[in-house]
């Protein structure tokens, strides 16, 4: 799957990633699945993002942009951004904490 997206078909292989059945199994899949395309260019992923039905994968898919910007693109306003987006609230608590965790890591504090 990453071999694909790599190869030039990120946004058909997350396009795909939304199909999948949400279980438990799959999620690991459906991150690796979405991560490269959501990384490569944030304003085109935050519109697919947009696009997307409210959900389990939506939320993921928003969790995981958010990992992008901070990892990637080093953007926390954009991270901030989808992380306000994720409906579910555990979930988003979760999403958080991974935000946290870069925050400690690279020392950065808002202002």
């Amino acid at each position: 799957i990453q071999k694909a997206a790599r190869g030039g078909a990120a946004r058909e292989v997350a396009d795909w990633a939304m199909t999948l059945p949400v279980r438990q199994e799959t999620t690991e899949l459906f991150h690796r699945a979405v991560e490269i395309f959501l990384a490569g260019n944030l304003e085109a992923a935050g519109r697919w993002l947009n696009e997307l039905p409210d959900g389990v994968w939506r939320d993921r898919a928003y969790a995981e942009f958010s990992q992008a910007a901070l990892n990637v693109h080093n953007n926390s306003r954009a991270s901030r951004w989808a992380l306000n987006r994720i409906g579910d609230r555990d979930f988003k608590s979760e999403a958080e904490d991974w935000r946290a965790q870069w925050e400690k890591r690279t020392g950065w504090t808002s202002k």
